[in-house]
């Protein structure tokens, strides 16, 4: 069995550049199933390891340097492969699928809350955690603040509620991931911008790292964008859309 994973390259690089194999070890970034994961090197172009490790030295993540190069190899396989990943992100399919329904019933409620003349029917909030423990809000001026909260969120007013909800339904339904590939990208985003804020890096340094990381997957981040990797680490740094990455965390 070939236990070698080859690059798969997208972006066509401007010259020739010769590929190092490298071996793969443990990832302690983000969970990878290595048990599936066959491969123990990995054939990479030279100028993407090169500008990889500037990449994770200008961030003070040196001592992550092998974990981001199994990391590198693990995500592309993972994204250009379905089967590799159905199983990864099959427990969140209902949650994309609900995501339009439910966002809709918040509306229908918050709609019913802005628009009263009296706030009294709006007895209480209710949470339940994953741990199936139960939390009721029933405090009069918590439960305005969370809704006033949520509606400012969203900026809904009296006047433009009705086309802004349904702007927002409208961009929802076209940022709906499509297929199984882009779910796993939000996951993957959101991982990995965990990892980053917890070793202290700021949230636009966190966003930056990832897209020049994708790049280097050859994964676009974003998709209105063809992949491209230019000759400098301060070129790729400086091609990243923030604000349009900033979408995959905040949602």
């Amino acid at each position: 069995m070939n236990d070698i994973y080859y690059f798969r390259q997208i972006e066509t690089f401007s010259n020739s550049v010769a590929n190092e194999i490298v071996p793969l070890e443990k990832c302690n970034i983000i969970p990878i199933d290595v048990d599936n994961f066959k491969f123990k090197q990995f054939s990479v172009p030279s100028n993407i390891l090169k500008l990889l490790r500037e990449l994770v030295k200008l961030y003070n993540l040196e001592i992550f340097s092998s974990d981001f190069i199994t990391l590198l190899a693990f995500t592309q396989n993972t994204y250009f492969n379905e089967s590799e990943h159905l199983s990864i992100i099959n427990s969140m399919d209902e949650d994309y699928l609900n995501l339009s329904k439910n966002l809709s019933s918040l509306f229908d409620i918050l709609e019913e809350y802005l628009f009263s003349n009296n706030y009294n029917y709006l007895k209480s909030i209710y949470f339940k955690n994953k741990n199936g423990n139960n939390l009721t809000v029933d405090n009069f001026f918590l439960v305005q603040d969370i809704y006033s909260s949520i509606i400012h969120y969203y900026g809904f007013n009296k006047d433009n509620f009705s086309s802004k909800r349904l702007q927002i339904l409208e961009d929802e339904s076209t940022m709906q991931f499509k297929n199984t590939s882009e779910i796993y990208k939000k996951q993957f985003i959101k991982q990995l911008h965990s990892f980053l804020i917890d070793r202290d890096l700021k949230k636009s340094d966190s966003l930056r790292f990832i897209g020049v990381f994708l790049h280097f997957a050859q994964i676009q981040s974003n998709n209105k964008y063809p992949v491209e990797i230019y000759d400098t680490l301060k070129e790729n740094i400086e091609s990243i859309d923030l604000k349009n990455l900033n979408n995959y965390i905040s949602r």
